[in-house]
C-alpha cells in the first residue's frame, strides 16, 4: 500500500508518486481497453489521457487530475 501523497497530481508534475500512478494504471489497463503509458515519472499527455479514461470508467467528473479516490482505487485497489 502506498499512502496518498496528500496533493492532487496533475499534468506537468514529476516524481516517484507519478511513477507509482503510471505503474498502477498499466497494471489495470485492460479495464479501460488501453495500451498503457510510459512509467517514466512524468505526468505527460499520455498519462493524462489514461487518467481521463479511468475517471470516466469510475464515474468521476471529467478531468485529467488524480485525487484521493482515484489514487486509492488504482494504487491501493480500494
Amino acid at each position: 500500500m502506498v499512502i496518498y501523497p496528500g496533493k492532487i497530481l496533475r499534468p506537468g508534475m514529476t516524481g516517484f508518486t507519478v511513477k507509482v500512478l503510471q505503474q498502477s494504471m498499466n497494471e489495470e489497463k485492460e479495464l479501460i481497453k488501453d495500451e498503457g503509458c510510459f512509467e517514466n515519472g512524468v505526468y505527460d499527455e499520455r498519462t493524462a489521457e489514461m487518467v481521463r479514461k479511468y475517471r470516466n470508467f469510475f464515474g468521476l467528473p471529467d478531468g485529467d487530475t488524480t485525487g484521493y479516490f482515484l489514487w486509492n482505487r488504482l494504487v491501493n485497489k480500494c
